[in-house]
């Protein structure tokens, strides 16, 4: 028994000794922060603005054993000053090999017919990884800030329901957002700075605020100075924290800004009656991009959070529109002065809002 194991001892040591080093791809350098784009004949930064082409002139010089990577979802087509070397969704190539095809500096241009989507340029290299190496997990505190938040906003929503649920239920109708008919006033819009009011305006303002944390982690085209990685879960609480404050703060603006306009009109409760359709129009937004959020990640689809956030800049603006009927209906006044009425409330704000977020 003693020979059989000094054997296997013998086998397996020979083996480590002979076997070959594994190797790890390392991000050496991100290259989006060098994308260039061609305006007026010049080359000017990329800013972020729909555009099908970007230019890179990337110093290959620097440091040996490096590679030049392009990934997308979709398909691209690589030029080495003006001559085409790839069209994929995935290249890859040697930085010596890539200085040998064109000397100096070479000019990299990556095309895409409908627009960069997703793309990323990196320079990587290969490293060596020790058969004792540890590397660290990667950090789930997102996905930890996630379960919690939502969590959080269940209870909150289940406490709401069970406390005021004549509030919750009416705004939850959907079904008269889409109605014309003058309907008498719920004592919930006569009174919409009420507490139980303010409690479900902070509910949609956190629940808000953690659909863009979302929108912002995970869609390359949204770039805020918010759109961080932290490494613990209290970084992201801080920060949806934040984000609420800046939302809620928003949502009361546009409630002073509706009832000092109502009040030079001099509109009675129309103030209310808007703002009331308006939270039940963003809570009806949230929750359709949510249930196709959750429809997509069932069927392992991936998910354009960016045109995620363009349909529900869409559909707010739908619902200013029905908005307007519903008090063109109401008010016995003329469609100019209504219109005038809610450009100054609806939709010059969402204007300013889908210029924050989308351009």
């Amino acid at each position: 028994m003693n020979n059989k194991k000094k054997v296997l001892a013998t086998i397996f040591a020979i083996a480590f000794f002979f076997a070959e080093p594994q190797k790890e791809l390392r991000v050496d350098e991100d290259l989006r922060s060098q994308w260039k784009i061609l305006s007026e004949g010049k080359f000017v930064s990329y800013d972020g603005a729909f555009a099908n082409t970007i230019y890179l002139n990337v110093n290959m010089n620097k440091g040996l054993g490096r590679y030049l990577q392009i990934q997308s979802p979709s398909v691209f087509y690589v030029f080495l000053n003006s001559r085409l070397v790839c069209k994929g969704k995935n290249w890859m190539l040697n930085a010596d090999s890539l200085t040998e095809i064109v000397h100096g500096r070479p000019l990299v241009s990556i095309y895409q017919p409908a627009g960069i989507d997703h793309l990323t340029t990196k320079m990587v290299y290969y490293q060596n990884v020790g058969l004792y190496d540890n590397p660290e997990r990667p950090s789930r505190a997102f996905n930890n800030f996630i379960l919690i938040a939502v969590t959080l906003l269940v209870i909150f929503f289940t406490a709401l329901l069970r406390s005021n649920p004549q509030l919750t239920t009416d705004y939850l109708n959907f079904a008269k957002l889409f109605t014309f008919k003058r309907r008498d006033d719920s004592q919930f819009v006569l009174r919409i700075t009420s507490s139980v009011n303010l409690l479900f305006y902070l509910f949609c303002s956190l629940l808000t605020s953690l659909a863009i944390i979302v929108a912002v982690h995970f869609s390359n085209e949204m770039s805020f100075t918010f759109a961080a990685t932290f490494s613990n879960v209290s970084s992201y609480f801080a920060l949806w924290i934040i984000s609420t404050l800046v939302v809620a703060a928003v949502l009361m603006t546009k409630l002073l800004l509706a009832s000092g306009t109502s009040f030079l009109f001099g509109w009675r409760d129309t103030a209310g009656f808007q703002f009331f359709n308006s939270i039940r129009g963003l809570v009806l937004a949230l929750s359709l991009i949510g249930l196709i959020s959750l429809l997509a990640f069932s069927l392992r689809m991936n998910i354009d959070y960016y045109l995620l956030v363009k349909c529900f800049f869409a559909m707010l603006a739908a619902n200013a529109i029905f908005i307007f009927f519903k008090l063109l209906n109401r008010e016995s006044t003329g469609a100019f002065h209504l219109f005038s009425y809610l450009c100054a409330t609806e939709i010059f704000p969402l204007l300013i809002l889908t210029k924050v977020f989308l351009f």
